[in-house]
């Protein structure tokens, strides 16, 4: 809710993000001067794991947005609180709501929620594949500001330690990297410059 201020009061600005002022510099995505000046007011929200009374609660919520008439088991909150959750409170609803879908009613119960969540323990949870279906879900919400920026954020999470290992591989050598790449040395310098990899002295 916003309230009147007086025009002698400084406007308060409040900003949201899933990462630290420092990650938005070092990514372009925000000015170094702007990320000095939020780095003393950042304030850090613990896990979603962390905040039980606050799932206990959401969870009641939830169950009466739902309108199915299905209700939540005791164990259901129990359940979701020693699962690793990345803080997204969102990817909870879904899960819940993934699993009264599956439920059809009555009561849902902890077992319901494994069902709904299990993760797939055979080759695809260890591909590269299987670990992009479990970290991107965190990434997600479309209320927050990565609307138009999804793409160049997970393209940047996977170049980031990829050109890393390239170049270490190849012990800097620009030339040897981008050939290893398939790409042009200069496209690979003007990536490295922008996902901020400092490189150490090329033998090229």
């Amino acid at each position: 809710m916003l309230q009147a201020r007086k025009a002698s009061e400084r406007p308060a600005v409040i900003c949201t993000s899933s990462w630290t002022s420092a990650r938005l510099v070092q990514d372009r995505r925000l000015s170094e001067g702007l990320g000095s000046l939020l780095a003393p007011h950042n304030l850090p929200i613990p896990p979603a794991r962390d905040r039980q009374a606050d799932l206990k609660t959401l969870c009641a919520l939830w169950e009466r947005q739902f309108e199915t008439g299905t209700s939540l088991h005791d164990d259901c909150a129990s359940w979701l609180m020693k699962q690793e959750w990345p803080g997204n409170f969102r990817q909870i609803r879904q899960l819940l709501h993934c699993a009264v879908e599956r439920a059809q009613g009555g009561r849902l119960t902890a077992a319901h929620l494994s069902e709904s969540h299990r993760v797939d323990t055979t080759a695809d949870a260890a591909s590269f594949q299987g670990l992009l279906a479990r970290y991107l879900p965190s990434m997600l919400d479309l209320e927050t500001d990565i609307q138009g920026t999804l793409y160049a954020r997970v393209l940047a999470e996977v170049e980031r330690p990829l050109f890393r290992l390239v170049l270490k591989a190849t012990e800097g050598n620009q030339i040897r990297a981008a050939a290893l790449l398939g790409i042009n040395r200069n496209t690979l310098r003007k990536r490295l410059q922008l996902l901020g990899i400092e490189v150490g002295r090329s033998r090229s």
